[in-house]
């Protein structure tokens, strides 16, 4: 009897723990089960518009798991070079070797990441040339507290079984990214999500104050055109608060309709765009280059406001803010047709002071997939061996790729011997590269690959130039 007052006891713990991981969700494992309406999702509008022939910009919060499933799908014919990996390797596409590169990496990609992904090209029937591999050390970590391959467990375990592995998890009678419900681990990644700017951004977007009208521009135009309308009356009276007339009637969803049934010839959207663009110039003016993040999101999230309130006026239809564009390199981050990112320009453009101090910033902290790596996991390290196996016995030529980490990172992974087992995870994969006779390039201590801290963008991603010196490519 005790035990099950216990139990009652740990019900409300248990709902809030399932209740905020199903919520927050940070691996986006619950986020599309529901999708019925292909314009109403975001990764394949994405795909769409690559398919058009064009790159897509504006690019953000998206499930980049499901992103690759869907562009998988929609390529025609095998490439010549495939490059899977992490967001290390997500630069290297065309501009390295020419056409017929496709790069299908993904952002702190597991080991499952890379089976799941790569079972999609064997299904599809479009195997590539040759496999360019990067491979970073927490593919080797049990313990390297990533979850969101599971969004394609279904694919990895099928390919799982298919290399012969009992590591398949088909018996279950719950798909596991159900089990991530009740997980504490995914509750910890869940709630530093939902405390982070980043969260905020998206829980509370950015509506204007008064700091915004302290320039020369005023909402004189827009205010005047419906203050005086009687439906309009509970918005806004004569002389009163423009600011609260602006963000009331953000906020109201029904408002397109009914103003163009009122005024079918006056372009709204056009009076409130220049406003949004006009905070962010008055705002940059104020304050200098030092609020340029700040001021992106000005734009950004107010164009998504905009875009849910306006939507007959926006590129698509109830979603979000992406843009075809022939460019590469834009403001914001941006897919290119070769399955590889470009990086927004306020990224490109970081002044070495400040990429050290991000480098320095993140080496202070947990550092990405090697906390808690304890051993290398002989599970994975035989399933990557059966892995390279079945690519070699279907022709598929392999070679390996190791991105170093800013020196000041790797300063901290080798004095430290909680990071130990990085350079075990090297040394081991050397010697399999050697002992299989496959190409093995770059490696995890940037002094031996003798690339400074001027490589990086940050604490461990290489610009293109330095990726290019890496694979050997002039």
């Amino acid at each position: 009897m005790k035990k099950l007052y216990k139990l009652i006891y740990l019900l409300p713990v248990l709902a809030i723990l399932v209740g905020v991981n199903y919520t927050v969700d940070p691996a986006h494992l619950f986020s599309h089960d529901t999708t019925v309406n292909v314009e109403d999702d975001y990764e394949k509008v994405m795909v769409k518009m690559l398919g058009d022939g064009y790159n897509v910009t504006n690019v953000e919060n998206y499930n980049e798991r499901l992103f690759q499933k869907y562009f998988v799908e929609s390529l025609k014919e095998a490439p010549n070079v495939l490059v899977l990996g992490s967001s290390k390797s997500q630069l290297i596409g065309e501009t390295f070797w020419g056409n017929g590169v496709i790069n299908s990496s993904v952002t702190g990609a597991t080991l499952e990441d890379i089976l799941a992904i790569y079972s999609m090209y064997e299904e599809k029937k479009i195997t590539p040339n040759k496999l360019v591999l990067e491979l970073s050390p927490w593919v080797l970590n049990d313990n390297n507290n990533q979850s969101r391959w599971k969004k394609l467990e279904e694919n990895y375990n099928d390919y799982v079984k298919m290399l012969g592995s009992e590591e398949s998890q088909s018996s279950f009678s719950i798909p596991p990214k159900y089990l991530e419900l009740i997980s504490f681990e995914y509750f910890q990644q869940s709630m530093k999500l939902l405390f982070s700017e980043s969260f905020e951004q998206q829980a509370k977007p950015f509506f204007f104050t008064s700091k915004e009208f302290e320039g020369e521009f005023n909402l004189d135009s827009l205010f005047y055109k419906v203050e005086n309308q009687a439906y309009y009356a509970n918005v806004s009276t004569k002389g009163g608060d423009k600011i609260t007339f602006l963000n009331t009637l953000l906020k109201k969803p029904e408002f397109y309709n009914t103003w163009f049934e009122k005024h079918p010839d006056i372009p709204l959207m056009e009076e409130v765009e220049g406003l949004v663009e006009a905070t962010a110039v008055s705002r940059k003016k104020k304050v200098g280059e030092l609020a340029d993040f700040e001021i992106d999101n000005i734009v950004k999230l107010n164009r998504k406001l905009l875009e849910n309130t306006f939507w007959e006026n926006c590129p698509i239809y109830a979603g979000p803010s992406l843009y075809k564009t022939p460019n590469r390199d834009n403001q914001f981050l941006t897919r290119v047709i070769d399955g590889t990112i470009s990086y927004p320009e306020k990224y490109r453009s970081r002044k070495q002071k400040k990429v050290n101090y991000m480098a320095q910033k993140f080496a202070s902290k947990n550092i990405f997939g090697i906390e808690q790596f304890k051993e290398l996991s002989q599970e994975k390290i035989g399933l990557l061996k059966r892995f390279i196996a079945r690519l070699k016995k279907s022709g598929v030529e392999v070679e390996l790729l190791l991105v170093p980490y800013h020196p000041l990172v790797h300063e901290k992974i080798s004095s430290d011997q909680n990071y130990h087992q990085v350079a075990e995870a090297e040394k081991l994969l050397k010697s399999f590269a050697q002992s299989e006779s496959i190409l093995l390039y770059g490696g995890y201590n940037p002094y031996e690959c003798t690339i400074g801290d001027s490589a990086f963008y940050d604490g461990m991603h290489l610009k293109e130039s330095f990726l290019k010196r890496l694979l050997k490519i002039k």
